[in-house]
């Protein structure tokens, strides 16, 4: 008897399996399956689907490790390969290194 009387108020959504009211069919369907699309790349789905994407997308943007510059995916390998051989004074011995050398400068060559 539970069945019939829940088959009567409420659907299951075919797309994400989700028991809603009938009621709330309508806004069910415009809120959870509402087309969403990456900031960064092409891709696009309904939003249920859509999860974490932007977090582990590859095209996001990422910090240069020498300076921190948040770049865009197209410059991001040139910038590095420019930053890395652009020097830095050593906190330590106040020398002048090359970013891409700094760490091991400072830890070996001056520590």
């Amino acid at each position: 008897m539970h069945e019939i009387q829940c088959a009567r108020i409420n659907y299951k959504c075919a797309e994400c399996g989700q028991v809603v009211a009938k009621a709330d069919k309508e806004d069910h369907e415009k809120e959870a399956h509402v087309k969403v699309k990456c900031k960064y790349c092409p891709f696009e789905v309904s939003k249920t689907k859509f999860g974490n994407h932007e977090e582990k997308c590859e095209l996001r943007p990422k910090p240069c490790p020498y300076c921190n510059q948040i770049l865009k995916i197209e410059f991001w390998v040139d910038h590095v390969d420019q930053c890395a051989v652009k020097t830095s004074k050593c906190d330590k011995c106040g020398h002048f290194v090359k970013n891409k050398d700094l760490i091991k400068h400072s830890q070996r060559e001056c520590g």
